[in-house]
């Protein structure tokens, strides 16, 4: 029976391998952020502030999982704008670039924008003792960090969050600069990798821009 099962999480794991090198995401995968955000609220794990925090650090940053293991609470701060409260985090390095390449970006998170989602994370910060603030913010492994993602939804990896965010930033009216240096991109030629509208979402703007 334990053999079977092991079996079947071997097949599964290869599926979404071959689900994510084949780069299938589409916007029938995606959620809407309502979809998203009752799915972070309904998580349940041993360590449910940590894991909805970290999910919804994915998902607001599009950072790759080994980027979000990279961040201490030392690189955030939270600063005033006109629009409102802004996480910033600073000097988060852009991974999987040629040595010539080599980026850090600085993200801002809205708490108007993204307040729900904004809230896991400001809460999660702030239970941090002051003298921890120099360990990562999510202190395990990208394995670990894996399976919490495929806890949250066995469909997914943690990449899919980086598809989720570009896709919803584009329909806030971000253009492809604008993801460029927000995920931090070399070009702007990878957002029609990471951005999936459709048909809604062109006559959403329609609506907006008349």
């Amino acid at each position: 029976m334990e053999e079977t099962k092991q079996i079947k999480q071997i097949k599964s794991f290869k599926d979404r391998s071959t689900w994510r090198k084949k780069g299938k995401v589409t916007n029938m995968q995606l959620f809407t952020r309502e979809q998203l955000l009752d799915k972070i609220s309904k998580f349940k794990t041993g360590n449910l502030m940590r894991d909805r925090a970290f999910i919804s650090f994915l998902y607001l940053t599009g950072c790759r999982v080994s980027e979000s293991l990279d961040v201490t609470p030392l690189q955030i701060e939270f600063k005033e704008h006109k629009e409102g409260i802004f996480i910033v985090i600073q000097n988060m390095q852009c991974l999987k670039r040629r040595e010539d390449h080599k980026a850090w970006r600085d993200v801002a998170i809205s708490s108007e924008k993204d307040s729900a989602f904004y809230n896991y994370i400001f809460t999660y910060i702030n239970s941090i003792p002051q003298d921890e603030r120099n360990k990562p913010l999510f202190d395990f492994t990208r394995h670990t960090g894996y399976h919490i993602v495929r806890k949250f939804d066995d469909r997914l990896f943690p990449h899919f969050f980086r598809h989720q965010r570009c896709s919803d930033l584009a329909r806030m009216g971000f253009n492809p600069a604008d993801l460029r240096q927000y995920i931090g991109w070399v070009n702007d030629s990878q957002a029609s990798n990471y951005v999936h509208l459709n048909w809604r979402d062109s006559a959403d703007k329609f609506m907006r821009d008349n």
